[in-house]
């Protein structure tokens, strides 16, 4: 286990969890949907750059030599404690801090759908796929988990490769 990839990832999870209340208190997971929407993202965001971040930290914790091996293990161990910490951070703010968000945000889908006159088939579609990932289940939170480490573990690999720097 290296101590830096885990202190990184509780780093990151910490930033996260502001950026989570700072969307409640504006309202963006609450009344402010449409804006909760795009915000959402700049979590995650800040995850894939911080990869890199961590790699890069790796590398100069090394002695500024870093093999394909050490920064991709560096990567894919921040990723994991990271998604496992924001799949977690994720279920309690859904469970305990917004018990209300699933059905708001599928209200909020449902309206945007029917104001741009989407089809009954794309409607149908579009609100599976909301409750597959916002309902709040065990599943969702595992397709979570699941579809962030994938990407941590393909940015690890890009990360490592960029870095990786043999020994002077």
């Amino acid at each position: 286990m290296n101590p830096l990839s885990i202190r990184f990832a509780l780093y990151t999870l910490a930033g996260t969890t502001a950026w989570i209340f700072i969307e409640h208190i504006a309202g963006f997971n609450t009344t402010n949907l449409a804006i909760g929407e795009i915000t959402h993202n700049f979590a995650m965001i800040a995850f894939w750059i911080l990869i890199f971040v961590e790699v890069l930290v790796q590398r100069k914790a090394n002695g500024n030599a870093l093999t394909f091996k050490e920064g991709f293990f560096s990567g894919m161990q921040f990723s994991f404690f990271y998604c496992i910490g924001f799949a977690l951070l994720i279920a309690f703010y859904q469970h305990y801090v917004n018990p209300e968000y699933y059905e708001n945000y599928k209200a909020f889908a449902l309206e945007r759908l029917h104001q741009y006159n989407a089809s009954p088939q794309l409607i149908d579609s579009s609100m599976k796929e909301v409750d597959m990932v916002n309902n709040g289940s065990l599943t969702s939170y595992s397709m979570m988990f699941l579809y962030s480490i994938v990407f941590g573990v393909f940015l690890s690999a890009i990360a490592a490769l960029v870095f990786k720097r043999k020994s002077s």
